[in-house]
Formats: structure tokens, C-alpha cells, sequence
């Protein structure tokens, strides 16, 4: 087991580390760098997911709520130079912290697989029917009390999540993040803003 710090602030003891793949890097992270690949973690109980970005030369530890922008994510976490994690952390254990990590690849569209945003708690229909990728709008539209406003805003296709709820991005006719929707598998509803932040 080891342990994870988020922000500083927040020590977590976890027995395994479970990451998936970021498959539509630019619609979960925008402004992400071409040379990063994502992973997240939603295995623990929080309200957030993990996010881990790796490249050549650097490391991103971060976590999000919902779809939130690179720079942000380097703003609420921390962006640190392989090379100097390696001077820090060469006298440790690495073949051990690394067995304690498995890496899963999403396969989209197929269900009960994912890419990224997040999952918390928040209001709304639930009516024991099961959420599929044919009713997640009008779960919605429920929750909103009115149909979706498809002529100012274009909603991206659902994608279920590993977790069984399903989330959705939309922009507006800029093409600019506008807020998303997280529908868990009890039929209730999240928003969020355009900054990951819940409505």
C-alpha cells in the first residue's frame, strides 16, 4: 500500500491504484498538451476523480469534478519534472509502488467503459427505471424541468462510465464548454459549469 497526497492537504492509504485511459482527450481536458496521456482513477469514495497526466519530462497530479481545462488542473494540482521525481525518489521501492498500479484502456463506445469527468452526488428523478444511453436525455430533461435548449447549445453523444452512470458535455454554438451532466445509474441528475464546478 502507499500513499497519495492530493493538493497537499489530503493523504489517502490505497492497496491498488486502478487508471484508465483518457480517450477524447480535448473534449475532457481542453488546452491538454498533444504530448500528455491521461489516466484517471475513480476508485476512491471522494466526490472527485484523479487525474494523472505523463509525458517525456513531466507529471501532472490532479483531481476534477467534472471537465475542467489543462491549466486548471495544473492549478489545482501539480505539474513536476520527471527527472526531478526521480532524483527525489530513486532510493525507493519503484517495482513495488508500480505493481500496486494497473492501467485499463477505454473502448469507446462500447458500455461500461469511460473516459473522464466525474461522479458526486446531487438531485433528481429517481423512478427505479434503469439509465441507458436512450433515456439519459430525458433523465435530464427531468431534472431541468424543460427540453434542452439544442438551439443554443449542441450536447455531445452520452458515454456510460465504468461506474454505470453516464455524462455528457455541452457547447455553445462557438464551439466553447458550456457545462456537462453526469446521470448516475439511481436516475439522479448533476450539473456542472463550464469550470467543473457543480450548478
Amino acid at each position: 500500500m502507499f500513499k497519495m497526497e492530493m493538493g497537499g492537504d489530503i493523504q489517502r492509504t490505497i492497496q491498488q491504484l486502478k487508471l484508465s485511459k483518457v480517450e477524447d482527450v480535448p473534449k475532457y481536458i481542453p488546452s491538454a498538451p498533444q504530448n500528455m496521456d491521461f489516466y484517471y482513477s475513480n476508485n476512491s469514495k471522494a466526490a472527485s476523480v484523479v487525474v494523472i497526466g505523463v509525458s517525456d519530462t513531466q507529471v501532472l497530479i490532479s483531481g476534477t469534478q467534472g471537465i475542467n481545462p489543462y491549466q486548471q488542473l495544473v492549478n489545482i494540482g501539480g505539474l513536476y519534472d520527471v527527472k526531478d521525481l526521480y532524483n527525489q525518489y530513486k532510493d525507493r521501492n519503484f517495482q513495488q509502488v508500480a505493481n500496486l498500479i494497473t492501467f485499463t484502456e477505454s473502448a469507446e463506445p462500447a458500455p461500461k467503459e469511460d473516459d473522464s469527468s466525474s461522479d458526486s452526488k446531487s438531485s433528481s428523478s429517481d423512478s427505479g427505471e434503469k439509465v441507458t444511453r436512450a433515456n439519459v436525455i430525458d433523465k435530464v430533461e427531468d431534472y431541468e424541468g424543460h427540453k434542452l435548449d439544442t438551439s443554443t447549445y449542441t450536447y455531445k453523444e452520452p458515454e456510460q462510465k465504468s461506474d454505470g452512470s453516464w455524462g455528457f458535455s455541452f457547447v455553445d454554438k462557438s464551439g466553447k464548454l458550456a457545462g456537462s451532466y453526469i446521470v448516475h445509474s439511481d436516475g439522479s441528475v448533476e450539473k456542472f459549469d463550464a469550470k467543473g464546478q457543480p450548478e
